[in-house]
């Protein structure tokens, strides 16, 4: 089986080992730009994970990039990051990176109920800058349901990045998808996304 894993904004390969130790790991505004994603995934597989960020750009392709794969778990994802937090918040965050790197993504890891936050990676900065720019500014990732028997959403319940209104909005755009609301933050803890897609798989392949 194969899995590809696409971050979130500020994510890690570190946040989710067993994932990462299925398949590539793409990050985005580090690895990639938005536009780019398409090409580096597979024109079939197995399975797709894309969290918070990573679940928005992936919904920005979705009637190329879903019916790709067999399975496509999108943990808190989005239309656009706007729907939770105003747009001047953003750029407060954006200037606020650029003021004090460290304690800025310190302080987003620890909104995310993030334990154990990745290091911090200072030559990351312009890359992810960039990316709240984007998030400030891009429109909604989809404008038109795509059919989405394929797909299980999922959010946690106590998510301070991804609001449950967010979320409220998507849902109808994806037909047929599977709804999960685990008991905890905007980081799913690795064992709860692991027993979503056995869930689904119906087998422990990771």
């Amino acid at each position: 089986m194969t899995l590809h894993f696409v971050t979130g904004w500020a994510g890690d390969a570190a946040q989710y080992p067993r994932l990462a130790a299925a398949g590539p790991v793409l990050r985005p505004f580090v690895d990639f730009q938005p536009i780019d994603l398409p090409c580096l995934l597979p024109s079939r597989g197995d399975v797709l994970v894309a969290w918070s960020t990573g679940a928005h750009l992936a919904l920005a392709h979705a009637a190329d990039l879903l019916p790709r794969f067999n399975l496509v778990l999108l943990l808190a994802p989005f239309l656009r990051f706007t729907d939770s937090f105003p747009q001047r918040t953003v750029l407060a965050m954006h200037t606020s990176l650029e003021e004090n790197p460290a304690r800025t993504l310190a302080e987003f890891h620890a909104n995310c109920g993030e334990d154990d936050p990745p290091p911090f990676r200072p030559e990351q900065m312009p890359a992810l800058a960039g990316g709240l720019r984007y998030l400030a500014e891009a429109p909604a990732a989809l404008n038109a349901a795509v059919p989405a028997a394929n797909v299980v959403v999922a959010r946690g319940t106590r998510d301070r990045i991804v609001r449950a209104k967010a979320l409220d909005a998507l849902l109808p755009l994806l037909p047929g998808a599977a709804a999960a609301a685990p008991a905890c933050g905007h980081k799913i803890p690795e064992p709860v996304v692991l027993g979503l897609l056995h869930a689904r798989l119906g087998r422990p392949d990771l």
